[in-house]
């Protein structure tokens, strides 16, 4: 299981803007940072799943565990005091997050790798208590509105869509007809219903198994030797 950990560039910028760049936390044109081991950083996102990473090293914990971020985002509002809390900087940094990690592009540590990350929140929690911007870090409004226009859907991450693949032809009708070799044939398997099992889902197995599944079942079928009684047990 990976190590979930919460991360917020949003927080750090809140708390020290004179010394944090917005650039650098919206995944903008950032001339990055240099950490002391000669890695360089282009946004704080991945320095702070990297701080995590070495943290987990000093702990023997080397490449063990994957690091999964359980929650990042941007307020769209806040308090008249709140520095670079607007709409626009909010869809910019979670637009850019959604590149960013489907680039499986990994961080300076850990390059070229997944990083599950979770974008906070989908909806605006309009009765949450505290300050106004932890009431407005949603996708959307609680009536289902949108709070801005934001493509989740990555069609701005580089390559295109794939098709969707078509769906699966409909299986033909089966009609059983007795094989000139009739009778138990060696290595055959046999499935036996426990008198216990739910019938609704026995029924969706069969239907599964007689469909995609691909098994012959002919013989259960009308006019085959096992057809009655027409139950499922």
């Amino acid at each position: 299981a990976p190590f979930m950990v919460n991360a917020y560039p949003y927080f750090a910028y809140r708390d020290n803007p004179k010394e944090v760049s917005l650039d650098y936390v919206l995944f903008g044109q950032s001339p990055g940072v240099k950490d002391p081991k000669g890695f360089t950083y282009n946004n704080m996102l991945d320095a702070q799943i990297d701080s995590v990473y070495s943290a987990m090293a000093a702990l023997g914990h080397n490449d063990s565990i994957p690091v999964s971020v359980s929650e990042t985002g941007w307020p769209s509002k806040g308090d008249p005091a709140d520095i670079g809390v607007t709409p626009e900087n909010a869809k910019n940094y979670n637009s850019r997050v959604i590149k960013h990690v489907t680039s499986n592009a990994g961080t300076p540590m850990r390059p070229n790798r997944v990083v599950d990350t979770y974008i906070f929140a989908l909806f605006n929690e309009n009765q949450k208590p505290g300050p106004t911007t932890e009431r407005n870090f949603g996708l959307l409004q609680p009536d289902g509105s949108k709070v801005y226009d934001i493509d989740l859907s990555c069609g701005y991450c580089g390559a295109a869509a794939p098709a969707p693949a078509p769906p699966p032809p409909a299986p033909l009708p089966m009609q059983w007809s007795r094989p000139a070799n009739a009778g138990r044939q060696p290595g055959a398997i046999w499935c036996i219903a426990k008198p216990s099992a739910d019938p609704s889902v026995l029924q969706e197995s069969l239907d599964f198994s007689c469909g995609q599944g691909g098994a012959d079942c002919g013989a259960i079928r009308q006019g085959g030797p096992c057809y009655s009684p027409n139950t499922v047990h």
